[in-house]
């Protein structure tokens, strides 16, 4: 299905933690988007975010924000557990979905949420924003020209010094979280390595 250009996409956010006060402030920056509503359970994190950006709708249950005209598309920043359903729930709304990583609890829910993005003619994606810095941007461009050769064997590494984030909290529950560190900032630079060197298929 064709899926149609906007001139402006008009954000709301399900989940208001940290994370979507970063992304928020990148949805602002861009000429080309707007953010109108938030949606979170908690109440005074809902608050803050809709306060701070001025936000004219704030929302306590997803469905409102889902059933919300005004939203175009949503930014899905929740526990990784809920990821792919609020993303079906998001799509079955018509509303296109940029989803925080990582993707899914497993293979066969990241291939139900594609399924559906493509059979409603809806963009889906994942926030990989390691691939849009400008360190990445320029090896990339590298890449493209030819200029490191054939590449046939790549590393990658990210040595986190903070320790454990939010210890204590679901980020450390393996069945809300899903995996540890190499679910958490992994899928970052496995991506990135990829997505550089072209994601050829292995033979």
């Amino acid at each position: 299905m064709q899926i149609k250009p906007l001139s402006e996409v008009r954000f709301g956010f399900i989940g208001a933690g940290a994370i979507a006060h970063y992304a928020a402030d990148a949805v602002l920056r861009h000429p080309n988007a707007k953010l109108v509503a938030v949606q979170d359970l908690h109440v005074e994190r809902l608050k803050t975010l809709q306060k701070k950006h001025s936000l004219e709708f704030a929302h306590e249950k997803v469905e409102d924000l889902l059933a919300n005209k005004a939203v175009d598309a949503v930014y899905i920043a929740v526990p990784n557990k809920f990821h792919i359903p609020l993303t079906i729930q998001a799509l079955e709304a018509g509303k296109h979905v940029i989803l925080e990583k990582p993707f899914a609890m497993n293979a066969a829910e990241a291939e139900k949420a594609i399924a559906l993005s493509e059979k409603l003619g809806l963009v889906l994606t994942v926030g990989m924003n390691q691939r849009f810095s400008a360190d990445s941007q320029k090896i990339k461009q590298l890449v493209e020209q030819g200029v490191l050769g054939e590449i046939y064997h790549a590393k990658a590494y990210w040595r986190r010094r903070a320790g454990i984030p939010k210890l204590g909290t679901w980020f450390v529950s393996q069945e809300v979280a899903g995996g540890g560190s190499l679910y958490d900032i992994g899928v970052h630079m496995l991506d990135l390595c990829l997505w550089t060197i072209n994601n050829y298929k292995p033979v």
